[in-house]
């Protein structure tokens, strides 16, 4: 036993060392395993492309929400919804009385298939201003497609008062008013519809299945189809030829459809018409039982489509 303020025998200092330069072994060890780790791991080249853009635009000084649009903006043209909802909601809190902001970031949560959060967006938008050009539509869009066909109805209208020369636009007018009941200005909004473009399809459709007996409005009966969703059409135009030349369609849809039916391989079950995009329910009119169809656009993004009933 060593008295107070002796020096420990030298057994002690030799476990003291041993000890100090196992610890330190061992973080060095975690830190290389770390840094391994972190080469290891694929950077986003998008996220870091978009990073050094709006670094070089903002100079030294934050980005302000002009710049965070705009680089919103190429997120989105790159097929980035993710990074472009991102940018503008960080764009808004700069500005958040910018309606402009507001709209934008609802037609992302539009396309990405987020109807409540882009009706929130296109409300707040609203509230804010009325007057943003495509606000009307697009929020009309997102309420009917969440079901809320009333409200669909009421912006549809609204857009129509700027824009009355639309086929597509009083197509949606037309669907909409049908669905709650307004049967007289649905059918003459669709019949304006076909004087304008008589080869809109959906249009036609659409008084077809008015004219059924005893069926409501909107549709004689449910499409059931498979469908593949992705967000970038040269990915589309790549799984379409997969599937010309022979590739089983549902496990296309398994592997890549951003669809939440890819979990039954793209198959969607009896869908509404009024419940779905335009694009899709007249690309659908246009197929027979069994037929793929070609590439679809619709604000969700680009869709394969195989017909089943």
């Amino acid at each position: 036993m060593s008295l107070p303020g002796s020096t420990p025998p030298p057994i002690v200092w030799r476990h003291s060392a041993l000890t100090l330069t196992v610890l330190f072994g061992f973080e060095v060890l975690v830190l290389a395993l770390l840094w391994g780790i972190h080469r290891l791991t694929p950077l986003d080249p998008v996220a870091v492309e978009l990073r050094r853009d709006l670094s070089k635009s903002s100079d030294d000084s934050p980005p302000d929400s002009s710049a965070l649009a705009r680089i919103a903006a190429r997120a989105a043209s790159l097929g980035r919804l993710d990074l472009a909802v991102s940018y503008l909601e960080q764009a808004i809190t700069q500005a958040p009385s910018l309606p402009e902001l507001r709209s934008l970031l609802g037609d992302k949560f539009l396309r990405l298939g987020l109807y409540s959060l882009a009706i929130e967006a296109y409300s707040a938008a609203e509230h804010l201003s009325a007057i943003v050009p495509t606000l009307d539509y697009n929020f009309g869009l997102a309420l009917g497609l969440q079901g809320d066909h009333p409200r669909a109805a009421v912006s549809f209208l609204r857009d129509l008062r700027r824009q009355p020369h639309h086929p597509n636009r009083l197509y949606n007018a037309g669907v909409a008013l049908l669905n709650t009941g307004d049967l007289e200005l649905g059918t003459r909004l669709l019949k304006q519809a076909l004087v304008l473009d008589p080869g809109f399809s959906p249009a036609l459709q659409a008084l077809l299945d008015r004219t059924q007996v005893g069926k409501g409005p909107g549709i004689r009966e449910p499409f059931r189809f498979q469908q593949i969703l992705v967000r970038e059409r040269r990915v589309a135009e790549a799984l379409l030829e997969q599937v010309q030349q022979g590739a089983l369609f549902s496990t296309l849809a398994e592997q890549y459809s951003e669809d939440e039916s890819r979990q039954h391989g793209g198959d969607s079950g009896p869908i509404p018409r009024e419940n779905m995009p335009p694009e899709l329910a007249g690309a659908l009119t246009r197929l027979r039982t069994g037929e793929i169809g070609p590439i679809i656009e619709s604000p969700r993004g680009y869709h394969l489509v195989l017909r089943l009933q």
